[in-house]
């Protein structure tokens, strides 16, 4: 990492804690409030109160809320509860304030206006999917609820194959960097593919399953995104996702993000069908809010089988996914704490069975099971150098298995299986035979987060400094290719396989670090909002097996907003905004890029051959070896992401255009 960035770090980290020491005496008050429910006037319980300033606060058994400190000024607030649907509004506090009261509508499919389609967000290119949207949707994968987003390609839904995310893409498939680039992000963890290595042969097929073109190179995700299939649509509250700059606290990505928050909390029996003529979903599950202030549990289950076509029962995919969460809230009463733990488990399994008459016994299989556990929360502490304390972390582990039973052979021929090069005599294949290999992948994956802002606020504005740090380590401890040395996937001389266990490989760690400020300034009746932000990540890899140092990575970010136009200086938009943004986003190569298999090729010498069990057969070949295939020049992906558009409300009616440039390369 060179003096300038360390430098510039240094900088920006005097800046933030400068600013939390000299923070302008303003006027403070106090607020307290009530959550209640419009229809019974009960009171919400665990219900969140978010302002626009990131403080916020949770209401106890009584609905009751309370902010000990705020200055003097205008705010606005929203209020989100599961099973609610999210309320907004704005106050100006001039004095201690103790009877505000905000009424929440239950959520309903019966409701007279839903909004069906993503809503865009207020700092660049962003859209919200709510749950509104997707109860109405009924969708099968995250997959089918991207195509609420602007631009997106409409098809059918389809689970056979690899659910991949595409944004600002026509299909995710033409582009696997783009795919491989899209952060998936659930309740504040990304999902990683990163130590995904069930590849044939990196030196012989790429990123395929197989050497030959079949249905279950579909399913093989390495080198591409993550399998959205892996995340059951039912059991998620909302989905943003960010398509232009996001965020310097989101890394390691190119195209953008999709970041998801699943249910919690209290909520009643849902239960739900869903059959069209190539699948069936059945899916259940219910909230319970534990006695006094003990938290609750949140469970839900999923089962779905699908076939691509009616005609093509054997082409089929099963899906099975169970969550669990628990959610607590501590200190509710000042500096509030809170704590979600979330535990899921996964199966996916796809396979082709065929006519064992006509195709003598061949089939393909590809399962991948898997579990996460993840816990979250925030605490709200207030002080004059933090406001509030973020934290993530995560541990994925999966087994990942694509199983092949396939016919080989057009002749005798004679057959190396040495690791080593050099002349040797070896024995026949049969002329024809079954073969049966497996790819067995175990891929780990470790992430913990931490950040923390700083909010200022003064008479024309306010000012947001956030300050973070990740850990990612991804490890694979699979079998890797496994067959019988006497029948090998591929005969005949040329280049050739060996099996290789993924044990042996050695993990990534990388170390990230963010800061960013986000600052609105009101001038006259206009606001001007701006976010500019850094990020340094460091690769640390074998140098030995990737036949090159670590991979540092710069990514720089801005988004800015201009509102020109308001209810206060015209009589027609209620608010029109000129927004752009700049902005670096690097992806970092998988294990499947640093550590490729090594290049074997097998030519025969000698080859006498007189017959089945006849002593004298006798085969030479000679085999060479590349022992390390690996790429010294490798570099990370690297995209350069420009946009500048507008947008508008006008009562009920809203739009917005935008002009995007988006340039993929690698690193320098």
């Amino acid at each position: 990492m060179s003096k300038k960035i360390i430098t510039s770090l240094i900088f920006i980290v005097c800046v933030y804690l400068s600013g939390a020491l000299t923070a302008v005496a303003a006027d403070v008050y106090s607020l307290e409030g009530r959550i209640v429910s419009a229809e019974d006037r009960e009171p919400v319980e665990f219900a969140t109160v978010r302002l626009n300033t990131l403080d916020w606060a949770v209401t106890d058994s009584d609905g009751k809320f309370r902010f000990p400190k705020l200055p003097s000024g205008k705010y606005q607030y929203e209020v989100a509860y599961l099973g609610f649907e999210t309320a907004k509004g704005e106050f100006e506090i001039k004095n201690n304030i103790s009877d505000m009261t905000i009424r929440l509508s239950p959520s309903s499919l019966a409701l007279k206006e839903v909004v069906v389609t993503a809503r865009e967000g207020k700092m660049g290119s962003s859209s919200l999917i709510g749950q509104s949207a997707i109860q109405h949707l009924q969708a099968k994968s995250v997959e089918d609820m991207l195509q609420l987003l602007p631009g997106a390609v409409t098809k059918n839904p389809d689970l056979t194959n690899a659910g991949q995310a595409s944004i600002r893409e026509i299909d995710a498939g033409e582009n696997s960097n783009n795919s491989l680039g899209t952060a998936v992000v659930v309740d504040g963890s990304p999902l990683s593919n990163d130590a995904n290595m069930q590849v044939f042969s990196t030196a012989r097929s790429g990123s395929n399953s197989s050497v030959q073109t079949n249905t279950m190179n579909d399913q093989t995700t390495s080198g591409r995104g993550v399998d959205l299939r892996q995340i059951s649509p039912d059991n998620i509250e909302s989905i943003e996702v960010v398509r232009g700059i996001p965020s310097v606290e989101y890394g390691n990505l190119t195209s953008g993000a999709v970041i998801i928050n699943t249910k919690a909390g209290a909520t009643p029996w849902e239960v739900l069908v869903k059959v069209d003529p190539n699948s069936k979903l059945l899916s259940f599950g219910k909230g319970l809010r534990l006695g006094g202030n003990k938290g609750s549990v949140n469970f839900a289950v999923d089962y779905t089988k699908s076939n691509a076509d009616r005609r093509k029962t054997y082409l089929g995919y099963d899906r099975l996914t169970a969550n669990v969460s628990y959610s607590k809230m501590f200190f509710q009463s000042s500096n509030p704490l809170s704590f979600n733990f979330r535990g899921t488990y996964y199966r996916n399994i796809s396979d082709t069975k065929s006519d064992e008459a006509m195709l003598k016994g061949e089939y393909f299989k590809n399962e991948d099971q898997g579990v996460r556990l993840a816990v979250n929360g925030m605490w709200r502490l207030n002080n004059k150098v933090v406001s509030n304390l973020n934290y993530s972390a995560s541990l994925q582990y999966a087994h990942q298995q694509d199983i092949y039973n396939k016919s080989v052979g057009s002749g005798v021929v004679p057959y190396s299986h040495s690791y080593l090069p050099g002349e040797m005599q070896v024995s026949f294949l049969p002329g024809s035979y079954m073969c049966h290999y497996v790819l067995d992948g175990k891929p780990i994956n470790v992430f913990a987060q931490l950040k923390a802002n700083r909010m200022f606020i003064f008479p024309k504005g306010t000012v947001n400094f956030k300050l973070g740090i990740d850990y990612t380590l991804s490890a694979n401890k699979g079998g890797g290719m496994v067959y019988d040395h006497d029948f090998p996937p591929i005969q005949g001389d040329g280049q050739s396989v060996r099996p290789r266990s993924y044990e042996s490989l050695p993990s990534m760690h990388t170390l990230s670090a963010f800061v960013e400020n986000h600052t609105e300034y009101s001038i006259g009746t206009t606001v001007l909002s701006i976010q500019p932000g850094v990020r340094v990540s460091r690769l640390m890899i074998d140098k030995a097996q990737a036949l090159r140092g670590d991979i540092n990575a710069v990514d720089p970010r801005v988004n800015v907003s201009y509102k020109f136009l308001t209810a206060d200086n015209n009589h027609v938009f209620d608010n029109l905004s000129l927004v752009g943004g700049y902005g670096l986003a690097t992806k970092m190569p998988t294990m499947a890029y640093l550590y490729p298999t090594p290049a074997y090729f097998d030519f025969v010498s000698y080859n006498s051959y007189a017959g089945a069990d006849n002593p004298r057969n006798l085969a030479v070949m000679t085999t060479f070896v590349v022992p390390n295939t690996a790429n010294h020049n490798l570099k990370p992906a690297c995209s350069k992401k420009f946009e500048i558009g507008l947008n508008g409300r006008v009562g009920r009616v809203l739009g917005s255009i935008t002009f995007f440039m988006q340039v993929h390369g690698i690193a320098a």
